[in-house]
């Protein structure tokens, strides 16, 4: 899978078979204009950082290991994913979409135009205090989705002068 991966060209749709996929060490995508499907039960198991934009991820369920959107990503959209194992990482990224997704703790760092759609956000395993913790980050939607955890369930985090901007 990983070498697959590292060939992907613009515009590819590289599709899954139902299977578990391990990595050792931590797999990056960066690169831009791809799509990844899952057929049937997909399960990936290791960590991934995804620094591009314009991809589409369907059907995939992250078991063990961090799922990271980083560096400026953007125009990103997961279709029925399962973040089961870490929260997932959105730092310093826009455009982002959810929809039918499943989280563990979802962190957002200073992003912008992240929704979610049809979610479900439970308790983290490790790490956060919340189902969903967003610091400095604007533009967010949340619609019809399920948010629970045993201690916070949502964690806002704002600068003072935050407070003036569209939330």
């Amino acid at each position: 899978l990983f070498e697959a991966l590292s060939k992907l060209k613009k515009n590819a749709k590289l599709f899954l078979k139902k299977g578990s996929y391990t990595f050792k060490g931590k797999v990056i995508l960066p690169f831009s204009d791809f799509s990844i499907i899952g057929l049937g039960a997909v399960e990936l198991n290791g960590d991934f950082a995804v620094n591009g934009s314009n991809i589409k991820i369907q059907n995939i369920s992250q078991k063990t290991g961090n799922f990271v959107l980083d560096k400026h990503s953007q125009n990103i959209s997961f279709e029925n994913c399962r973040f089961n194992d870490r929260e997932l990482t959105i730092v310093n990224s826009k455009n982002i979409s959810f929809t039918n997704c499943l989280f563990r703790g979802c962190y957002i760092e200073e992003a912008k135009k992240i929704s979610f759609g049809h979610c479900s956000f439970l308790s983290p395993k490790y790490g956060l205090d919340a189902a969903l913790s967003l610091n400095r980050s604007e533009e967010f939607e949340i619609i019809d989705s399920l948010i629970y955890s045993e201690t916070f369930a949502i964690l806002l985090k704002c600068d003072k002068k935050d407070f003036s901007k569209k939330r």
